[in-house]
């Protein structure tokens, strides 16, 4: 029996041609990108990689996997002409084996990291030519010190740019002795650099120390920079702040430099932040001047509480447009919001954090955490989810007193998997809050028309307090549900249980 490549170039062709053709009538979502067509089968034989690099609409995506050589795909950056393209560079290298190495560097980490940055600097060098023709550029790297700098590609006329990500998951530079540089010499001849206006930009996803690397740009270039997109989202992952003298407060290092970055000129109908893993070793100085950062939604995953209060302390909410549409804690402990961060919002969710207290003190909520947030930012739409210890004393501050109340405009109520309050405590609120709406007025003080409730055998729902919320059915929507470990339906108000 013969082998394929006995067949005709020619008929190669049509079979990868009936592949290509099939892949994107039927794609599979599930499949890593670099397991598809092309690349699934450039990768078996010299002779299939050339028949594929002969037609150039098959690389608008170009995808680099640095655990290998990537010398035989780099002249298929530029193939395709016909508009803009994607350029993907990951690691398969296993993350087990990834962090026991860097551990471990006599085992072999050093030689694994000494190879992702010599593969990753062939493609960048390569890469620079195009980089005016890429829509998509992404590195998913394992080695901080890997990625290629941030602030030489955004130096670059970048006409079609969208999404740019630097992501890794060792973070081998966040070292508090080494400062943040950037190739100046170089970067200072390009003329992007005096004009950091991209037109399609609307998403940037970077670590902390490849965000930094603006900061070393200049002021001049943060005031000028311009995404001409009427959204914009930016993401920043893992970054420790340290002071590195006693003066030093304005380094590449510290929060001041953070917030002045990204405090981004501009006019977005859509501003995003996500800030995520961030810690901070000492206590800055807070300083009179406040940065406006003009978001519309801003999220806080596994944020460090002594950031959390640095932040609050030093932006204001000035010129935003309120409400915001949305603010999220996650692994979280909040602080006290300072009063001209506040600013309220259409829906603030709350996850995985502590909530504390559960004492009745009026005056504790000030100190920790959900009590702080709610009051801060009064959210028209509250999602708790994953939050343990949320007691009836929650509800017990939020109904507030007779001659005040506090939150006034929330009107939709969300619980998920979160234990230690009761129904009855949670129906004394709404009952509360009906009342207090009617007698001040719905515009004033919003009664609470719908209450989801998710959580496995708790809490249960008591039956004078279904029974109450059947009477108010016109008032208030309630979707009340329990269910076992496996997903088995116990107990629902909307009858559906199994």
């Amino acid at each position: 029996m013969g082998h394929i490549n006995d067949f005709p170039i020619e008929i190669l062709a049509l079979i990868f041609q009936s592949v290509a053709i099939a892949s994107q009538v039927h794609p599979n979502w599930h499949e890593p990108a670099h397991l598809k067509f092309p690349f699934n089968t450039a990768t078996v034989c010299v002779l299939w990689l050339n028949i594929l690099k002969s037609r150039p609409q098959y690389w608008k995506s170009v995808i680099f996997d640095v655990a290998h050589d990537p010398t035989p795909l780099l002249d298929t950056l530029g193939l395709y002409t016909g508009g803009e393209i994607a350029v993907q560079v990951i690691s398969t290298l296993s993350r087990g084996d990834v962090f026991r190495e860097h551990k471990n560097p006599k085992d072999g980490g050093l030689n694994t990291k000494r190879q992702e940055a010599s593969h990753v600097r062939k493609i960048i060098t390569r890469l620079r030519p195009y980089l005016s023709t890429c829509g998509l550029i992404e590195f998913n790297l394992a080695y901080q010190s890997s990625l290629p700098s941030c602030a030489d590609i955004l130096t670059h006329h970048l006409p079609r740019l969208r999404t740019l990500i630097l992501y890794c998951y060792v973070h081998d530079l966040d070292d508090q002795s080494l400062e943040i540089k950037i190739d100046w010499d170089t970067i200072s001849l390009r003329e992007p650099l005096h004009h950091p206006v991209f037109p399609a930009l609307a998403n940037l996803s970077l670590t902390g120390f490849s965000f930094m690397e603006l900061f070393q740009l200049g002021p001049q270039w943060v005031e000028k920079f311009e995404a001409k997109d009427t959204d914009l989202s930016i993401g920043i992952h893992h970054f420790a702040f340290h002071k590195r003298s006693l003066r030093d407060s304005t380094g590449s290092r510290s929060v001041h430099a953070f917030l002045r970055t990204i405090a981004l000129r501009g006019t977005y109908e859509s501003f995003d932040l996500v800030l995520s893993d961030i810690t901070i070793d000492y206590l800055p100085t807070i300083k009179p001047e406040r940065y406006c950062i003009p978001f519309t939604e801003i999220a806080f995953d596994n944020v460090s509480r002594d950031f959390l209060s640095t932040f609050f302390a030093s932006v204001t909410v000035e010129g935003l447009q309120a409400p915001v549409r949305q603010i999220h804690f996650e692994n979280c402990s909040i602080p006290h919001i300072d009063r001209e961060a506040r600013v309220s919002t259409d829906k603030l969710f709350i996850g995985n954090t502590i909530i504390s207290p559960s004492e009745s003190d009026t005056e504790v909520h000030l100190n920790d955490s959900i009590y702080n947030a709610v009051s801060a930012f009064q959210p028209a739409d509250l999602y708790l989810y994953n939050c343990e210890d949320l007691f009836d004393t929650f509800f017990e501050w939020l109904k507030g007193e007779d001659d005040h109340v506090d939150v006034k405009a929330l009107s939709n109520l969300y619980i998920q998997y979160c234990g230690g309050f009761t129904s009855r405590g949670l129906c004394t609120f709404i009952q509360t809050r009906s009342a207090q709406s009617k007698k001040y007025g719905a515009g004033i003080v919003s009664p609470i028309k719908q209450l989801f409730v998710r959580g496995e055998y708790d809490p249960p729902l008591e039956k004078e307090d279904a029974l109450w919320f059947r009477a108010a059915e016109d008032e208030i929507d309630v979707d009340w549900q329990l269910q076992s470990p496996d997903d088995v339906i116990l107990f629902s108000t909307k009858g559906r249980t199994t």
